[in-house]
């Protein structure tokens, strides 16, 4: 619970965090008053509900918005790093090449390999398909004889 009228010991924690965040004691009273925490790796002032619990931690919340929380969580089970996970998600879905507001990272079950960012619908393709590329060609074939045209194919 923040105490607007701190002194001593519990003012001088206010003002180290206060100087971490870079803004005056004032501003962040203020704003841990009106229920909003700042996720230090982001930096963005969100509501405390943006932030797991953490029993742990003395205001109860993680130090990371969930978002943050999640890419970091991704980067490291996929063993890559925060900069490479932002970097294949600026390219949008490796596949229809759409910007969805989520994109999955798409690897290799057999070998673990980071093949880079799909959206939700063409990794689930990829996957009912078995990941197998014969049975992904022949569906291409299907619809090319069915659908009347043929299809101009371009790797990416």
């Amino acid at each position: 619970m923040i105490d607007p009228h701190a002194t001593g010991r519990k003012l001088g924690g206010y003002k180290c965090a206060a100087l971490r965040c870079g803004i005056p004691v004032a501003e962040w009273i203020d704003r841990q008053m009106r229920g909003q925490s700042r996720c230090y790796r982001c930096g963005g002032w969100k509501p405390h509900v943006e932030f797991s619990k953490d029993a742990s931690r003395v205001n109860g919340r993680s130090s990371l918005c969930k978002p943050c929380n999640s890419d970091a969580s991704t980067a490291s089970r996929y063993g890559i790093s925060l900069d490479e996970l932002k970097r294949m998600r600026a390219g949008g879905c490796g596949i229809c090449r759409q910007f969805p507001e989520y994109l999955v990272v798409d690897h290799c079950h057999a070998t673990g390999k980071v093949r880079g960012v799909l959206c939700q619908r063409c990794n689930a393709g990829i996957g009912l398909f078995g990941e197998n590329i014969d049975v992904m060609h022949k569906a291409m074939k299907y619809l090319e004889e069915h659908n009347g045209r043929s299809y101009q194919y371009r790797m990416v």
